[in-house]
């Protein structure tokens, strides 16, 4: 066996940032290669790495097991919903993500959205665009100092953006079980240890949370917030009933809605929320900034390296940390 092919063999799944691509080339400890950005590229390719960078494909537990020198699984962003996680950590593999690399970026589209929610960003801008003058006195807008601010959960990217919804001076309450009592005062944020009980009192509604495998906001949290809130969602599309947020948004039950996120991607051009001029939508773009690009490219690229090559996952950036429980026994 000749040198080169004795190296570990880090499969890439779909270019990334050129840095990260950079990254791999010039790691002479390892080969790599590129494929498709699709399960059946990566299942043909995966049963001789040693080292996965995986962006949206889906990973199946089949293909993990056809694989049986892979070390690691480092995903390109924070989430791990195309990965099968629990089958990697009773394998003894790690998965990893890159970490912080998104959250500045997320944390600020959450804001973009709040904003231009606020000011009716798509209603106005339609009417710019058609001469609609009178559009103007039409579409009331607010500020949002002095505004109550609710924010479901609070990780790497819900404190970044209750850090910065709390300069604006907005009043900002936070809900997250596992977030310690000290936090809240580090943050200028009050707790909230029942998120429908506040409800009521809540003008803007912002979500930061993984998937819960259910509506989070369904018909009834909806009805409960006032009719001039505005809901915002940088994080999982089915934490919300699409079906009753598009009925209180067409109805005047609720303000506006800034959303990243829908349950199915890509977006169906014929989806209810898509056709309302008092929701702000983007293509899941939040994480997508070239400063975050870069980093998540570097990020998930030396992760595959250093592991593929021998060294212990850094802990920061480990998904599954029972992974190495199931290595060691």
């Amino acid at each position: 066996m000749n040198d080169a092919s004795s190296k570990p063999l880090v499969l890439l799944g779909g270019l990334i940032h050129p840095a990260g691509m950079q990254l791999a080339e010039e790691d002479g400890r390892i080969r790599h290669r590129v494929v498709e950005d699709e399960p059946a590229a990566l299942a043909a390719a995966l049963p001789e790495a040693d080292a996965l960078v995986l962006r949206l494909a889906r990973l199946t537990a089949e293909m993990v097991d056809a694989a049986p020198r892979l070390k690691v699984v480092s995903r390109h962003g924070v989430g791990c919903d195309n990965v099968p996680v629990e089958h990697l950590t009773a394998k003894g593999i790690p998965v990893m993500t890159t970490g912080d690399a998104n959250s500045l970026a997320v944390a600020e589209h959450a804001l973009f959205l709040m904003f231009a929610a606020a000011r009716q960003a798509t209603a106005l801008g339609k009417a710019s665009r058609t001469g609609d003058w009178a559009a103007r006195h039409a579409h009331p807008t607010f500020e949002l100092a002095g505004r109550r601010l609710l924010v479901a959960g609070c990780g790497r990217i819900g404190a970044l953006f209750v850090a910065r919804a709390a300069a604006l001076g907005m009043r900002v309450t936070v809900y997250d079980p596992y977030v310690d009592d000290s936090a809240y005062a580090a943050l200028g944020a009050a707790r909230c240890t029942d998120l429908d009980a506040a409800l009521p009192e809540t003008d803007f509604l912002s979500l930061h949370l993984p998937s819960i495998g259910r509506p989070l906001v369904g018909a009834a949290q909806l009805a409960a917030l006032p009719d001039h809130a505005i809901l915002i969602n940088v994080a999982r599309g089915d934490l919300v009933d699409e079906e009753a947020l598009a009925a209180a948004l067409a109805e005047g039950r609720l303000a506006g809605a800034g959303l990243d996120v829908l349950a199915a991607e890509p977006y169906d051009p014929a989806h209810p929320l898509l056709a309302l001029d008092n929701v702000v939508v983007t293509p899941h773009t939040a994480a997508l900034t070239g400063e975050s690009r870069k980093r998540m490219g570097v990020a998930c690229v030396r992760n595959a390296i250093e592991v593929a090559c021998g060294a212990a996952p850094d802990p920061a950036m480990v998904f599954n940390p029972g992974w190495a429980d199931r290595a060691a026994g």
